[in-house]
């Protein structure tokens, strides 16, 4: 993207960014689902390029959170199998982003988009049994790390097993909010050794933590005085939407 072209889209981008922060500050969303769908459907923006865009903002409100729930920080010692396996299988799968051909990577975010938000529907999952639990960290971490690496939504399924685990609210915050911060360096590094990011990517990336904050603290706002749950039955078919629109535009132009 030139500059020109960077400085007409600004607008537009904050917009979608702006819009992000409020449905996460709202229903408690992930920005990516709203802002990377967001981007490619409505700004015709390159897979590659709205991952990198959302990364800043991404960074800033895990490492918050981090802050927040720094006390909880010894559940590392039962639950470091799934960061472990997540983060290197992401390390590998990344590997593979200059190589996919466009069509085939919008029609994987866009599966990836309806599989974490029909996830939301499923609630909490069966605890899972104290011996079979490593395993299923493991195994979680791996699937994370491996559509991760390749579409940067890497919270499915390991935040879902997470819940399954039975930790405390506190806990599950801090640890979600670590898989996500260490994932998103590992998506960071992924994009700039390739050369899937230049330095205009950067500059959005952090320009547009403005407008997501912002949008963030206003969501909160109105959370406060209306209840989100119709709320997020409307984006919730809207995200589902726009997922099945990035596969179907994928698969047709394959």
């Amino acid at each position: 993207m030139v500059w020109t072209d960077f400085l007409v889209v600004l607008p537009w981008i904050a917009l979608v960014f702006a819009a992000s922060g409020a449905v996460k500050g709202i229903s408690g969303f992930g920005m990516p689902y709203v802002a990377m769908p967001g981007m490619i459907i409505g700004l015709q923006v390159p897979v590659t390029q709205a991952m990198g865009w959302v990364l800043v903002s991404g960074f800033a409100t895990n490492i918050v959170q981090l802050i927040q729930h720094r006390r909880e920080w010894p559940v590392l010692g039962r639950l470091w199998p799934l960061l472990v396996s997540l983060l290197v299988t992401m390390a590998i799968s990344v590997q593979f982003l200059s190589y996919l051909d466009g069509d085939a990577l919008l029609m994987l975010v866009g599966g990836m988009t309806m599989i974490a938000i029909l996830s939301q529907w499923w609630g909490k999952w069966t605890t899972s049994p104290g011996r079979f639990e490593k395993p299923v960290l493991v195994a979680s971490g791996f699937f994370s790390g491996l559509f991760g690496g390749m579409t940067s939504f890497y919270g499915f399924p390991s935040l879902q097993v997470l819940l399954a685990s039975g930790i405390q609210r506190e806990t599950f915050v801090f640890m979600a909010s670590l898989i996500l911060l260490s994932g998103g360096l590992v998506l960071g590094s992924g994009l700039g050794m390739q050369g899937l990011m230049n330095q205009i990517d950067l500059l959005i990336s952090l320009l547009m933590l403005i407008p997501a904050v912002g949008g963030l603290y206003l969501g909160q706002f109105i959370q406060r005085r209306l209840s989100p749950r119709g709320f997020n039955a409307v984006l919730t078919v809207t995200i589902l939407g726009m997922g099945f629109s990035m596969f179907l535009r994928g698969l047709s132009a394959l």
